[in-house]
């Protein structure tokens, strides 16, 4: 697993590194914007890869992260010490006493309520680079970007799952490419991770 959403051939050596490996049948698990693999593989093998993508409904996922970057995710929120608490609230924005306190266990409602700047300001999706890929064009996220993204989901991904029904998304890759993911919806409900003090916002909110 790795992180990063660009590719960069000088950045990127480990991910170079595994679109070279001689052997067949890697996972790769990354969140990243689409890119031709074989541009980057030595290996002509290698052109052949198999991508996919669960994707997750825009607001769902800015009401999740708005939550994630307050507390963490139910798996961390009881494992963090002191040091580590203050590490993550200050990368995430936020300084470490009463006042931000207070304002990190807002809701989103009452964010939006006192018109604070992280409820207020415009709010876009990357969801179009996802599929669009690295170049800079794709940045724009209009009709040109969107045709392209399309393109690639169509004529390069094996599936695209949904969040919202991860369940089918599993069954999904169990039939689509069973041999990564067989058995893969007998053991799903136990690797779930979820984001921690998260609050349903109402229908308004969204």
């Amino acid at each position: 697993e790795s992180s990063g959403k660009m590719i960069s051939s000088k950045k990127d050596k480990t991910t170079l590194d595994i679109t070279n490996h001689p052997f067949s049948g890697i996972l790769f698990v990354r969140h990243f914007y689409y890119f031709d693999l074989s541009k980057y593989s030595s290996n002509p093998k290698n052109g052949n890869a198999i991508y996919i993508n669960i994707i997750r409904d825009p607001v769902e996922k800015w009401i999740s992260k708005y939550y994630y970057d307050r507390h963490g995710s139910q798996r961390l929120a009881g494992n963090l010490n002191a040091a580590e608490r203050k590490s993550w609230y200050e990368r995430h924005g936020f300084e470490n006493n009463e006042k931000a306190a207070e304002i990190r266990n807002l809701s989103i409602e009452e964010c939006i309520e006192r018109k604070l700047p992280a409820c207020t300001t415009e709010i876009s999706s990357d969801m179009i680079n996802y599929f669009c890929g690295q170049q800079k064009f794709c940045y724009k996220r209009d009709q040109v970007a969107l045709k392209v993204a399309k393109d690639h989901i169509k004529n390069n991904y094996a599936m695209v799952g949904i969040i919202e029904d991860l369940s089918a998304s599993f069954r999904l890759l169990e039939l689509v490419l069973p041999g990564y993911f067989r058995n893969i919806t007998k053991i799903e409900r136990k690797r779930r991770n979820q984001t921690y003090n998260k609050k349903e916002e109402s229908e308004v909110v969204k």
